[in-house]
């Protein structure tokens, strides 16, 4: 059992971004040992954290490669490319590329063959190269490398938070124990819509609209979605090992002609994965017959009812504290946002 755990409470490593690179990179000895032991095609250093008391140097870098080198020796001991981890389970409607569109759409008109899970949409996109970081949902990814032990079995785990994707790797095991995508959005600022629909926007119906119908052949106005997930670590079960629940929110643009400003909540989602054999396995049963989103209510309520139990709200989740500069400490806007017209979200 134990109190919940937070992952706002591991180490951080250093990141490197474009507003520190001048001030870190000529300086650091961890830095210098770090870009050592690239391989050639490895990209550049993004990030990296030497543990306290001890030689072993992590880096991570911008082709999502994890090395960890011997600080004293400059020994390589280990390099593990994080290729294509499976994206974390999404409820049916999430999605950000144009050319998922045509899945989704079909996957919602119940014209797709039949999966084990109609409510989960899983795209195998191959590992991509980290971007120059930006000012992305809560700076988060200014800090890509984190360190500890998640799981409490006295081996401490790296946390990558590449981009909008949560990655847990086990050096101890040498794998991906864990993984889940925390924010996914697909809209575009309304002073951006008369530009980019070429003055036409009596043509736009919604709000927000997404960005992913933009320059495709079609050029249609889709309504925006935003979704987000919140992950929660305590022995939730009790079955003496940590749980990982993972609380989604779908929402998307509300109508011009509505009064109410902003977006409606279209689903959410309980996910709750258990520690197997060092993994954390997706615990689910079949879902609910001719249901859009929902999996079976049963289990759905359950699982609630674990986060209830323990006063956990959407604010006590991960992510909710921001990391930019001036920001630090204070909830990540786009994730507690009045203008997504839920209640839940504001507590």
């Amino acid at each position: 059992a134990g109190s919940v755990f937070s992952l706002e409470n591991l180490a951080t490593g250093t990141g490197i971004t474009d507003e520190n690179f001048s001030q870190i990179v000529p300086v650091s000895m961890e830095y210098a040992i770090a870009d050592l032991a690239l391989g050639k095609n490895d990209g550049v250093v993004k990030a990296f954290y030497r543990v306290p008391n001890t030689n072993n140097l992590y880096s991570v870098t911008s082709k999502t490669k994890i090395y960890l080198t011997n600080f004293e020796t400059r020994e390589v001991l280990g390099n593990w490319p994080l290729t294509p981890w499976a994206n974390a389970v999404r409820m049916k409607g999430e999605g950000t590329n144009w050319k998922a569109r045509h899945i989704i759409s079909a996957a919602l008109a119940g014209n797709v063959p039949k999966v084990d899970n109609p409510n989960v949409m899983v795209l195998n996109e191959p590992a991509y190269e980290l971007p120059s970081f930006k000012k992305f949902i809560g700076c988060l990814a200014n800090t890509p490398l984190r360190y500890g032990d998640i799981d409490t079995n006295e081996s401490n785990e790296l946390v990558l938070i590449l981009d909008q994707d949560l990655v847990v790797f086990s050096p101890e095991q040498q794998k991906i124990i864990f993984s889940t995508t925390f924010s996914i959005s697909d809209e575009l600022r309304p002073e951006q819509v008369e530009s980019w629909f070429d003055g036409k926007e009596s043509d736009v119906t919604t709000q927000y609209v997404a960005e992913s119908g933009v320059g495709n052949r079609l050029n249609a106005a889709f309504a925006a979605t935003r979704s987000f997930a919140k992950i929660f670590i305590d022995d939730f079960n009790n079955d003496g090992k940590k749980d990982i629940i993972v609380w989604r929110k779908l929402y998307e643009s509300r109508l011009k002609t509505d009064p109410v400003l902003g977006f409606t909540l279209e689903a959410e989602l309980f996910v709750h994965y258990q520690l197997e054999n060092g993994e954390y396995q997706l615990q689910t049963s079949a879902p609910a017959e001719n249901s859009e989103f929902a999996w079976d209510d049963a289990q759905q309520t359950e699982i609630k009812g674990w986060l209830d139990s323990k006063n956990l709200t959407w604010q006590k989740g991960f992510p909710s504290k921001s990391e930019c500069a001036r920001q630090e400490g204070q909830l990540i806007p786009e994730m507690h946002d009045p203008l997504l017209n839920d209640p839940d979200v504001l507590k």
